[in-house]
């Protein structure tokens, strides 16, 4: 419908790992996050003689790996992937295993000499669509702030080149009817502020689509077929935040002396706990309501937003996003759920 080629062949290969297909491609080189984490190198602990692998207990050989979306806590798990490394690196002795973040679906093309065990942290991808609409009507979305619809996007970046792709369906394609056309000289925050509400929240489809949502359900098949891996929902952190960080290393099969310290961190990035502390600025900026707030924007309850996206969804989406709800099992969560 509104795919770029990319995310086509995403798709693909999403299908080829819910089949037992690929797990894992070569390194693309292009990924957006990189690891600056302080760890010791492992792989020259690897092929080592037995007895000395005996002494390095298997955990230590492995990397660790949170990935996370547009819109689906990228403040928290950047955060708490620091927060794991620091404590690790805090310990003495035999080598650290490294904990990173990466984005979205260049995880699965990330080629490392260890094993790696990966925690995907998906959202419900009708809250994705209203949060990053609000997000990105407040002017908060840096890399795209000054951006206009119209230039030609020579940066690779996946979110980049979903801002052409809104530009070209405003004026061709299925939902053009429904889009006014996208001047070339205006921003995506200035289009969503001369717009409807339907016609915003379709736009951001179109955009998280292919910045977010594709992506996501290809993390969300890779991850699954992964050893020593797991898949989790946003909302579950808000829900019960410890206990979803314990699922997290449970899955990464972290033995009792490092689990404890490596709990300890993680929760420090738990919603409510990280603003108490140095992140509070950043988890500030981040909040889709408080930018709006900040830019004397007013919009519709979340949830009202929430239940038209859905009734668009059934009339012009032809169901996508309930699909990808059901496929990624989150359920709508917090102040996007509709009130008791």
């Amino acid at each position: 419908m509104c795919e770029i080629p990319d995310v086509l062949s995403l798709l693909q290969v999403s299908t080829q790992l819910s089949h037992g297909g690929p797990s894992s491609s070569s390194n693309a080189g292009g990924a957006e996050e990189g690891s600056n984490a302080l760890h010791w190198p492992l792989a020259s602990f690897v092929g080592r003689t037995k007895g000395h692998a005996e002494e390095v207990e298997s955990w230590r050989l492995r990397q660790y790996q949170l990935i996370r979306h547009r819109k689906g806590g990228t403040q928290m798990c950047g955060l708490a992937a620091a927060n794991m490394q620091g404590a690790l690196a805090a310990q003495s002795g035999l080598p650290v295993p490294l904990v990173d973040v990466r984005d979205g679906w260049y995880a699965s093309r990330y080629d490392s000499p260890e094993p790696v065990c990966y925690a995907h942290v998906a959202r419900n991808p009708f809250e994705m669509v209203v949060s990053g609409y609000l997000f990105n009507m407040a002017e908060s979305e840096l890399a795209w702030k000054e951006a206009k619809l119209g230039s030609p996007f020579t940066n690779t970046s996946t979110q980049v080149r979903a801002l052409a792709e809104l530009f070209n369906s405003s004026r061709s394609g299925p939902l053009s009817a429904w889009l006014p056309e996208a001047n070339a000289s205006e921003t995506y925050a200035e289009y969503l502020k001369r717009v409807d509400l339907d016609t915003g929240l379709l736009a951001e489809f179109i955009v998280a689509f292919n910045s977010s949502l594709a992506p996501m359900r290809l993390a969300e098949d890779f991850t699954q077929s992964q050893h020593c891996s797991i898949n989790v929902c946003l909302g579950d952190f808000f829900e019960n935040c410890g206990a979803t960080w314990h699922r997290v290393l449970q899955a990464w099969q972290i033995p009792e002396r490092p689990y404890d310290a490596m709990l300890g961190a993680a929760t420090k990035s738990c919603p409510g706990v990280a603003k108490e502390r140095h992140n509070e600025l950043a988890s500030e900026a981040h909040s889709s309501a408080r930018q709006m707030e900040n830019m004397h924007l007013r919009h519709a309850p979340e949830h009202v937003m929430v239940n038209r996206l859905k009734e668009l969804d059934r009339l012009r989406l032809n169901g996508r996003l309930a699909a990808l709800e059901d496929h990624v099992k989150c359920p709508v969560s917090g102040k996007y759920k509709e009130p008791a």
